[in-house]
């Protein structure tokens, strides 16, 4: 039997942005609770999405066609109900859902406009991943996570993901609920929850080292949707 694909949803860019204006596009939400952002080349972020309860739009707006977020932004990424962004400066900003510490602004008050994150670190930001819970790879190799429900911090900020630190992690991606990492030896390892199973025991500091990946040469590792799903790439 052939199942047919859904016909693609053509979406209406902001005036004047056209495809090729685009940097970066990330999709967020969990539970129809779907809200989309997109990253032009001139450092100006976008959101969009409809059927949001939890501040994940710009003014409260539960639907919006894209608006303008911010300006000066390098990077940015939509997690579950919650977005940051990186701007050139290397701040770290966040926004949304925060009531279990995701967005790491030392409260869990609800956000309705992006503030600003007191880092812990004082390493230049190479990549961030939000599940429902923030996640941060530093240019030294650290990786640092921010969430009491699924990353299991216990303060409303980031902590470091201590037991990888005699490792170099080069790349992280992250789905709802864990996160992969890759260590610069081609190590990988993971931690997080899976189906309410958590794969840690009690806190972020543990993270379980994939030892059936050893004799294989792991170059890239990937997501391969929202539920749980990885990817590793081998040479």
């Amino acid at each position: 039997m052939h199942h047919r694909l859904p016909e693609p949803l053509r979406v209406e860019l902001p005036s004047p942005y056209t495809i090729h204006d685009i940097k970066k596009i990330s999709m967020g939400g969990v539970s129809n609770e779907e809200f989309y952002g997109i990253l032009f080349n001139n450092g100006h972020l976008y959101l969009a999405g409809e059927g949001c309860n939890y501040n994940q739009l710009p003014n409260s707006n539960t639907k919006c066609q894209f608006t303008e977020l911010t300006t000066h932004v390098k990077d940015m990424n939509c997690g579950g109900w919650h977005t940051t962004y990186k701007t050139y400066s290397n701040e770290l900003y966040a926004m949304g859902f925060n009531h279990d510490g995701r967005c790491a602004l030392g409260h869990s008050n609800k956000t309705t406009k992006p503030e600003r994150v007191k880092l812990p670190f004082t390493s230049g930001i190479k990549s961030l991943e939000n599940g429902c819970f923030s996640a941060v790879l530093t240019d030294d190799g650290k990786v640092w996570v921010a969430g009491r429900s699924y990353a299991r911090t216990t303060e409303d900020k980031f902590e470091q993901v201590k037991s990888l630190g005699q490792y170099f992690i080069v790349k992280i991606v992250v789905s709802v609920y864990c996160v992969l990492c890759l260590s610069r030896d081609g190590k990988v390892f993971a931690f997080g929850s899976v189906e309410d199973q958590d794969a840690w025991p009690s806190s972020s500091s543990v993270a379980i080292h994939l030892k059936q990946f050893d004799n294989i040469r792991v170059v890239d590792i990937g997501s391969a949707g929202p539920q749980n799903f990885t990817v590793m790439v081998w040479e």
